[in-house]
């Protein structure tokens, strides 16, 4: 229906811009002169009435089946009017004629002649549309009206169980719903835990995490010293599961407190850094030198299990510097350090001794203008894998933290 309907419309245009243009040119051809403006005119009137009847037999494709047989050439009338449309655009008309006037007129009447044929055509046809459409319409209203009546006689039978059905639906819908929110939750809980929250939003947009510099950080060591010999001394694998997940359940429960982001643990190997991914400034200095104090002091009072009488030794090593940090993986992604400053503090850490806090230089120059601290040199000592001698230190605690114990 809706395509008789624009092969009605269109056909209506082409009929109203031919009948400009028969007046239009008769005029020019009357007066043996055309205007630019007047031929401009002419030449957009014509491309809109050739556009709107192409349109129209786009939209029906009977064109030829309602030339009326009085109209014995067609194809020859648009070839007259398009030979005389020519000499108007060339503008090589020869002198004012009544005769050429009266012929680009007449030739145009039948061409409208045409045009109306075929539009009285796609009326009728629009009418028959019309008459079998609504002939449809009847029919299945009727077995609309048959429907509605079964419908009503069964209503009540359908909404006690169409009722019944729905309100079991909720309800699992309601169930299904709460266990996906938990599940959600418990999903970006444990991706919370395993990346920082700034990258694991990133992750959760779909958005790839590219890796970023730090100018300075202060990355922090801690292992257990003895802890091969300590796990073989145990009765049971259990025994080193319960105190390693002890110490660090304490050790994570504590770092909270400060402005540190825990990285890994590897074993008996515990890294946490300050400075990243959130940048603050020159705070990681003291941010991380407190948080190693309180843990040393907590990894004493941690007991043993196998060995309740033995004194849990940690040892801590810090060092500040640059550093590049960035997500690696996909089916399990960790957020991972790279460069020469975590190398340095793991060999702070393995410097170390027992129940202290192994610092470089580096670190001692940020904590030494703060002025809460007591640090201590320890001496000089080669650095596996360095090129230079580096400079250590003791950094005992603070001011009401002070070890006893001598240095060496």
């Amino acid at each position: 229906m809706w395509r008789w309907l624009q092969a009605y419309q269109t056909m209506h245009y082409t009929k109203d811009r031919t009948g400009i243009i028969q007046v239009l040119g008769s005029k020019i051809l009357a007066f043996g002169a055309v205007t630019q403006d007047e031929l401009t005119w002419l030449v957009q009137l014509e491309f809109e009435r050739d556009l709107m009847f192409d349109d129209s037999n786009k939209y029906m494709d009977e064109r030829h089946e309602v030339y009326p047989e009085q109209h014995f050439d067609v194809y020859q009338i648009f070839n007259n009017i398009d030979t005389m449309s020519a000499e108007i655009h060339k503008n090589d008309l020869p002198e004012p004629s009544e005769i050429s006037s009266l012929y680009w007129f007449g030739n145009h009447s039948l061409e409208v002649e045409v045009f109306d044929d075929i539009h009285v055509h796609i009326a009728h046809d629009i009418l028959e549309i019309l008459e079998s459409n609504i002939q449809k319409e009847y029919t299945q209203f009727v077995y609309s009206i048959i429907c509605i009546a079964l419908v009503i006689v069964f209503c009540p039978i359908l909404f006690v169980w169409y009722a019944r059905s729905l309100n079991e639906m909720m309800q699992e819908i309601r169930t299904y719903t709460i266990r996906l929110n938990a599940e959600k939750l418990r999903a970006e809980k444990l991706l919370y835990q395993m990346l920082p929250p700034t990258v694991a939003e990133q992750l959760k947009l779909g958005k790839q995490v590219r890796g970023e510099s730090y100018e300075e950080v202060t990355i922090y060591f801690s292992d257990i010293c003895g802890f091969t010999e300590m796990s073989a001394a145990a009765n049971s694998p259990w025994d080193i599961v319960d105190l390693l997940d002890t110490l660090y359940t304490t050790f994570d429960n504590q770092i909270e407190k400060y402005d540190v982001y825990k990285v890994e643990t590897i074993g008996d190997a515990y890294m946490v850094v300050s400075g990243l991914p959130s940048r603050n400034g020159s705070k990681h200095f003291s941010e991380m030198a407190d948080m190693s104090l309180k843990l040393v002091s907590l990894a004493k009072e941690i007991v043993i299990p196998h060995q309740p009488d033995r004194c849990l030794k940690l040892r801590i090593g810090l060092h500040t510097g640059p550093c590049v940090a960035g997500v690696v993986g996909q089916k399990m992604p960790r957020y991972c350090l790279f460069g020469d400053t975590v190398n340095t503090a793991a060999r702070m850490e393995s410097t170390g001794e027992p129940l202290r806090i192994h610092i470089s230089e580096a670190t001692k120059r940020g904590l030494v203008p703060i002025g809460n601290y007591v640090i201590s040199r320890r001496g000089d000592l080669q650095i596996k894998g360095k090129e230079s001698w580096k400079h250590s230190g003791w950094k005992d605690g603070r001011k009401h933290f002070i070890n006893k114990q001598k240095t060496r």
